[in-house]
């Protein structure tokens, strides 16, 4: 009897030293957790078209239409994507192709310019652009994309942090229609 106590004594002893071990790991992995976003997909830029960035001023007779904005809660790490919280559809689509990005962003990283632009979700789960430019870290840049959207999916705006750091701020992307 005297033993079947000694033993139930030491396994009590090492559940609680586990859980204690446990609840000690708990805080230090809670200050571990990345940012917003989610790390680069290596299929992330598959069939997706690289459209030059263009300088060119918006006519008068053109109206833009908010598809979706994303505003960095934390900070986005270097490599990592973030996305708009709301999504668009190919009716979403100008008759043009053309669209606008709007960064007001800053980093701590040393490059000045980020890969932004449409994104959609693939049948993994991964994030992966359909067209994207290169945009100022502040400033409105247009593109033009001339991909046919998928009638099925759901798109959305979209940044890569490549700048060498955590980055923050926020982008909108709109539909540009020519009136």
């Amino acid at each position: 009897m005297f033993r079947r106590e000694i033993k139930m004594k030491k396994a009590f002893t090492l559940i609680l030293v586990g859980v204690i071990s446990i609840l000690l790991c708990v805080p230090a992995l809670a200050s571990e957790l990345p940012g917003d976003g989610k790390p680069l997909s290596p299929t992330a830029f598959d069939g997706a078209e690289y459209v030059p960035a263009e300088k060119v001023m918006i006519q008068d007779k053109s109206r833009q239409i908010l598809l979706g904005y994303y505003t960095i809660k934390n900070y986005l790490n270097q490599g990592w994507m973030v996305t708009t919280d709301q999504s668009f559809g190919a009716s979403d689509f100008p008759p043009s192709g053309t669209f606008e990005v709007i960064t007001n962003m800053s980093t701590d990283g040393f490059l000045k310019t980020v890969k932004a632009g449409i994104s959609y979700v693939n049948w993994a789960g991964e994030d992966e652009f359909f067209a994207y430019t290169k945009v100022d870290l502040a400033g409105v840049t247009t593109f033009t994309t001339t991909k046919a959207p998928d009638q099925n999916k759901k798109y959305y705006g979209g940044v890569l942090n490549e700048t060498g750091g955590k980055m923050y701020g926020s982008f909108s992307i709109y539909a540009v229609y020519n009136d």
